[in-house]
Protein backbone atom coordinates (compact mmCIF):
# COMPACT_ATOMS: atom_id res chain seq x y z
CA UNK A 1 0.00 0.00 0.00
CA UNK A 2 1.42 3.23 -0.81
CA UNK A 3 0.55 6.31 1.30
CA UNK A 4 0.10 9.67 -1.09
CA UNK A 5 2.85 12.26 -0.93
CA UNK A 6 1.28 14.96 1.33
CA UNK A 7 3.26 18.26 2.10
CA UNK A 8 3.33 17.89 5.71
CA UNK A 9 4.45 14.32 5.99
CA UNK A 10 7.76 15.02 3.69
CA UNK A 11 10.07 15.61 5.96
CA UNK A 12 9.27 12.38 7.96
CA UNK A 13 12.37 9.83 8.10
CA UNK A 14 12.08 6.53 6.23
CA UNK A 15 11.79 4.83 10.03
CA UNK A 16 8.30 7.16 10.36
CA UNK A 17 7.07 6.71 7.17
CA UNK A 18 7.29 2.52 7.01
CA UNK A 19 5.64 2.71 10.71
CA UNK A 20 2.78 4.63 9.22
CA UNK A 21 2.39 1.62 6.57
CA UNK A 22 2.63 -0.81 8.84
CA UNK A 23 -0.21 1.01 11.34
CA UNK A 24 -1.87 1.63 7.65
CA UNK A 25 -2.35 -2.32 6.68
CA UNK A 26 -2.92 -2.32 10.11
CA UNK A 27 -6.34 -0.67 10.10
CA UNK A 28 -7.46 -1.95 6.27
CA UNK A 29 -7.28 -5.38 8.49
CA UNK A 30 -9.24 -4.21 10.81
CA UNK A 31 -11.88 -2.46 8.85
CA UNK A 32 -11.84 -5.88 6.82
CA UNK A 33 -13.20 -8.39 9.95
CA UNK A 34 -14.89 -5.62 10.90
CA UNK A 35 -16.79 -4.93 7.52
CA UNK A 36 -16.65 -8.67 5.85
CA UNK A 37 -15.34 -11.55 8.45
CA UNK A 38 -17.90 -10.81 11.24
CA UNK A 39 -21.04 -10.66 9.51
CA UNK A 40 -20.34 -13.72 7.52
CA UNK A 41 -19.51 -15.57 11.20
CA UNK A 42 -22.66 -13.98 12.48
CA UNK A 43 -24.60 -15.32 9.19
CA UNK A 44 -23.05 -18.95 9.83
CA UNK A 45 -23.83 -18.81 13.45
CA UNK A 46 -27.64 -18.40 12.61
CA UNK A 47 -27.39 -20.97 9.64
CA UNK A 48 -26.19 -23.76 12.00
CA UNK A 49 -29.35 -23.30 14.67
CA UNK A 50 -31.62 -22.68 11.65
CA UNK A 51 -30.40 -26.29 10.49
CA UNK A 52 -30.36 -27.79 14.00
CA UNK A 53 -34.16 -26.98 14.28
CA UNK A 54 -34.75 -27.97 11.34
CA UNK A 55 -33.28 -31.26 12.37
CA UNK A 56 -35.08 -31.58 14.96
CA UNK A 57 -38.66 -30.58 13.46
CA UNK A 58 -37.88 -33.57 10.79
CA UNK A 59 -36.82 -36.53 14.03
CA UNK A 60 -40.04 -35.32 16.13
CA UNK A 61 -41.82 -35.88 12.35
CA UNK A 62 -40.66 -39.19 11.72
CA UNK A 63 -41.26 -40.16 15.06
CA UNK A 64 -45.09 -39.47 14.41
CA UNK A 65 -45.07 -40.93 11.36
CA UNK A 66 -43.64 -44.10 12.75
CA UNK A 67 -45.98 -43.58 15.88
CA UNK A 68 -49.12 -43.42 13.04
CA UNK A 69 -47.99 -46.54 11.48
CA UNK A 70 -48.44 -48.78 14.57
CA UNK A 71 -52.10 -46.94 15.55
CA UNK A 72 -53.57 -49.47 14.09
CA UNK A 73 -52.21 -52.53 16.05
CA UNK A 74 -52.50 -50.33 19.29
CA UNK A 75 -55.56 -49.44 18.77
CA UNK A 76 -56.25 -53.19 18.31
CA UNK A 77 -54.48 -54.14 21.35
CA UNK A 78 -56.79 -51.69 23.32
CA UNK A 79 -59.84 -52.85 22.10
CA UNK A 80 -58.99 -56.11 23.39
CA UNK A 81 -57.98 -55.34 26.65
CA UNK A 82 -60.99 -53.24 27.44
CA UNK A 83 -63.53 -56.26 25.94
CA UNK A 84 -61.43 -58.48 28.36
CA UNK A 85 -61.77 -55.54 31.29
CA UNK A 86 -65.20 -54.86 30.42
CA UNK A 87 -67.13 -57.58 32.31
CA UNK A 88 -65.72 -56.44 35.48
CA UNK A 89 -66.95 -53.06 35.07
CA UNK A 90 -70.55 -52.42 35.87
CA UNK A 91 -73.22 -51.29 33.70
CA UNK A 92 -76.79 -50.40 33.42
CA UNK A 93 -78.77 -47.77 31.44
CA UNK A 94 -76.97 -45.04 33.25
CA UNK A 95 -74.76 -43.98 35.20
CA UNK A 96 -76.94 -43.79 38.26
CA UNK A 97 -77.93 -47.16 37.61
CA UNK A 98 -74.42 -48.29 37.43
CA UNK A 99 -73.37 -46.90 41.02
CA UNK A 100 -76.93 -48.71 42.35
CA UNK A 101 -75.29 -51.69 40.89
CA UNK A 102 -72.06 -51.42 42.69
CA UNK A 103 -73.96 -50.24 46.42
CA UNK A 104 -75.95 -53.74 45.78
CA UNK A 105 -72.72 -55.94 44.99
CA UNK A 106 -70.86 -54.46 47.99
CA UNK A 107 -73.72 -54.71 50.33
CA UNK A 108 -74.08 -58.49 49.11
CA UNK A 109 -70.33 -59.25 49.71
CA UNK A 110 -70.79 -57.86 52.90
CA UNK A 111 -73.61 -59.71 53.94
CA UNK A 112 -72.50 -63.11 52.56
CA UNK A 113 -69.07 -62.72 54.92
CA UNK A 114 -71.72 -61.90 58.22
CA UNK A 115 -70.74 -58.36 58.04
CA UNK A 116 -74.07 -56.44 59.11
CA UNK A 117 -74.69 -52.81 56.41
CA UNK A 118 -76.25 -50.38 58.42
CA UNK A 119 -75.83 -47.46 56.19
CA UNK A 120 -74.53 -47.41 52.21
CA UNK A 121 -74.84 -43.58 50.17
CA UNK A 122 -73.67 -43.42 46.46
CA UNK A 123 -71.37 -40.22 45.59
CA UNK A 124 -71.44 -38.77 41.89
CA UNK A 125 -69.51 -40.57 39.21
CA UNK A 126 -66.05 -39.03 38.31
CA UNK A 127 -64.19 -39.07 35.12
CA UNK A 128 -60.88 -41.66 35.67
CA UNK A 129 -60.59 -41.69 31.67
CA UNK A 130 -61.74 -41.10 27.96
CA UNK A 131 -64.48 -43.43 28.47
CA UNK A 132 -64.24 -44.47 32.11
CA UNK A 133 -66.23 -43.13 34.93
CA UNK A 134 -65.28 -44.31 38.92
CA UNK A 135 -68.24 -44.62 41.01
CA UNK A 136 -67.99 -44.57 44.69
CA UNK A 137 -70.49 -45.72 47.57
CA UNK A 138 -69.50 -44.89 51.65
CA UNK A 139 -70.78 -47.86 53.82
CA UNK A 140 -70.95 -47.83 57.66
CA UNK A 141 -71.35 -51.81 58.73
CA UNK A 142 -70.65 -53.81 61.78
CA UNK A 143 -68.83 -57.07 61.83
CA UNK A 144 -66.52 -59.16 63.96
CA UNK A 145 -62.61 -59.24 62.72
CA UNK A 146 -62.58 -62.55 60.66
CA UNK A 147 -65.83 -61.40 58.71
CA UNK A 148 -64.87 -57.75 58.39
CA UNK A 149 -61.21 -59.23 56.66
CA UNK A 150 -63.22 -61.99 54.82
CA UNK A 151 -65.22 -58.97 53.13
CA UNK A 152 -62.30 -56.89 52.42
CA UNK A 153 -60.54 -59.49 50.86
CA UNK A 154 -63.38 -60.45 48.52
CA UNK A 155 -63.80 -57.11 47.56
CA UNK A 156 -60.20 -56.64 46.06
CA UNK A 157 -60.07 -60.05 44.31
CA UNK A 158 -64.56 -60.62 43.38
CA UNK A 159 -65.41 -60.67 40.38
CA UNK A 160 -65.25 -57.06 39.64
CA UNK A 161 -62.57 -54.34 39.60
CA UNK A 162 -62.74 -52.56 43.03
CA UNK A 163 -60.50 -50.64 45.29
CA UNK A 164 -60.69 -49.71 49.09
CA UNK A 165 -60.12 -45.44 48.73
CA UNK A 166 -60.29 -45.11 52.32
CA UNK A 167 -60.77 -47.41 55.52
CA UNK A 168 -61.48 -47.20 59.29
CA UNK A 169 -62.10 -49.66 61.77
CA UNK A 170 -63.32 -48.99 65.35
CA UNK A 171 -65.18 -50.79 68.27
CA UNK A 172 -68.64 -50.63 67.75
CA UNK A 173 -70.56 -49.35 70.97
CA UNK A 174 -72.46 -51.67 72.46
CA UNK A 175 -76.51 -50.77 73.81
CA UNK A 176 -76.87 -54.32 75.89
CA UNK A 177 -73.86 -57.03 75.43
CA UNK A 178 -74.63 -60.48 75.96
CA UNK A 179 -73.74 -62.17 79.35
CA UNK A 180 -70.80 -64.45 78.21
CA UNK A 181 -70.02 -63.10 75.03
CA UNK A 182 -66.60 -62.21 73.87
CA UNK A 183 -66.58 -61.48 70.33
CA UNK A 184 -65.70 -57.92 69.80
CA UNK A 185 -68.08 -56.52 67.43
CA UNK A 186 -66.13 -53.53 65.49
CA UNK A 187 -67.57 -50.67 63.51
CA UNK A 188 -66.58 -50.28 60.04
CA UNK A 189 -66.62 -47.08 57.74
CA UNK A 190 -65.14 -47.14 54.17
CA UNK A 191 -65.28 -46.03 51.07
CA UNK A 192 -65.54 -48.24 47.87
CA UNK A 193 -64.71 -47.34 44.60
CA UNK A 194 -65.85 -49.51 41.38
CA UNK A 195 -65.52 -48.60 37.56
CA UNK A 196 -68.15 -48.08 34.66
CA UNK A 197 -67.97 -46.95 30.79
CA UNK A 198 -69.65 -44.08 29.95
CA UNK A 199 -72.74 -44.43 27.60
CA UNK A 200 -73.24 -42.15 24.71
CA UNK A 201 -76.20 -40.70 26.95
CA UNK A 202 -73.95 -39.94 29.75
CA UNK A 203 -71.51 -37.70 27.96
Amino acid sequence: MRIPRVPALAGLSQRDRRALRTGALVLAAVLGVQLGLRPYVSELRDLRARTARERDLLVREQDLLAALRTYPARLTLAETALLRTAPRLFAGSDLATASAELSNHVTSLAYRHRVFVQQSETRAPEEAGAVVVSLRVELRALGDLEGIAAFLHALETGSKLLSIESLTLRPAERVNPAEGEDEEVLALAAVIVGYALTGEGDR
